[in-house]
């Protein structure tokens, strides 16, 4: 299925300035691995993400959402009017500047049995952005972002770094409001909220304004910002990630691969009924036609030049399709806790 190009979508514009994002240097990081890793990776609606979000906050690791790095830096794109068929080298600059990091809190044990309460946030620059990626305009906008080569390296070389504790933390839950520095962040994250919802309604006018108010106290913060924080501390005590290319790609190294596999029929059922939550019924595709996405976005998964869909050799399969969520969750967390031992991180 063809994805609009974001300049079908009205995304264009002179106030953008090509210079703001310096040229991206893409760093591998060492393989000194200070914390538990759990690469998952497996075909749409195989029951990775849900799993994953759950055994992480079941066991109070950081679960990276590798796809949603890609609809951050499709909505920050999207704000700065940017074209992946002609802006590939800025959206990659732009890229290597963009900070994202996860939070997903450690559910209370009455709470473990209903997964889809693991909600893990997105911030993308500090500001939280997990509702904003979820729009339909930046699901219909982020494949040819997430296609551009460039794009896919630099992001990796991030998820490598998140996972490795070097990047991605989160802004502080409980900031000291007294504080120059607490209060110029929380005008700066208002101001980013506010772009980010003129963006997403199509509303320029107050565009330029807002960039440059932000970049002002960007400054500011820069400045402003802690500096006694040890990076000893910032490592997490375990990482869960989910994609496609996690184990064979992005960390090659981690302690747990697992790949989740599913009947294409059964995935499908399951696309339909996370699409029945979520909206009218009104609007519902029926089965074949969800079957029929869920088979072309398998073949274009598998076949893609860059990170393609492949199971990693030392990989752990896991056929979800005769399992409930609970027995995919618990299969995967007693998994991770024996592999833990076994490595001696438990």
């Amino acid at each position: 299925m063809l994805q609009p190009r974001l300049s079908v979508l009205g995304f264009r514009s002179p106030l953008f300035n090509a210079n703001l994002f310096p040229v991206a240097r893409v760093q591998y990081y060492s393989t000194s691995i200070k914390s538990f890793q759990v690469a998952i990776d497996g075909p749409a609606a195989s029951g990775k993400s849900t799993t994953a979000r759950a055994v992480a906050s079941r066991l109070g690791f950081t679960y990276i959402d590798s796809g949603a790095m890609y609809r951050g830096l499709t909505l920050k794109a999207m704000a700065w009017n940017l074209d992946p068929t002609k802006d590939a080298q800025t959206i990659t600059n732009m890229a290597s500047q963009t900070n994202f990091a996860f939070r997903t809190p450690q559910l209370p044990v009455d709470q473990l049995d209903n997964a889809r309460t693991a909600i893990t946030h997105v911030y993308l620059d500090g500001v939280d952005v997990t509702d904003e990626i979820r729009l339909p305009m930046i699901t219909r906008a982020v494949a040819p972002i997430a296609a551009l080569p460039s794009v896919r390296e630099v992001l990796c070389s991030k998820q490598r770094a998140i996972a490795e504790g070097k990047e991605g933390q989160p802004p502080p839950e409980e900031a000291s409001a007294d504080s120059e520095y607490a209060m110029f962040l929380q005008e700066k994250i208002e101001l980013e909220k506010a772009l980010f919802t003129a963006t997403s309604e199509g509303d320029f006018a107050q565009v330029q304004s807002l960039k440059d108010q932000i970049k002002e106290l960007g400054d500011l913060c820069a400045e402003l910002a802690p500096k006694d924080v040890s990076p000893e501390s910032q490592v997490p005590s375990g990482v869960v990630m989910d994609g496609r290319d996690i184990g064979t790609n992005v960390l090659k190294q981690a302690h747990l691969k697992i790949f989740f596999e599913a009947d294409p029929l059964v995935r499908a059922k399951r696309r339909l009924e996370e699409l029945q939550r979520k909206q009218s019924k009104g609007d519902l595709p029926d089965l074949e036609t969800v079957l029929k996405e869920i088979e072309a976005r398998d073949l274009s998964d598998r076949t893609r030049e860059v990170g393609p869909l492949l199971k990693a050799d030392d990989a752990v399969v896991v056929d979800s399709s005769n399992m409930s969520l609970e027995d995919q969750i618990q299969t995967t967390e007693d998994l991770v806790r024996r592999k833990m031992k076994e490595t001696g991180f438990a």
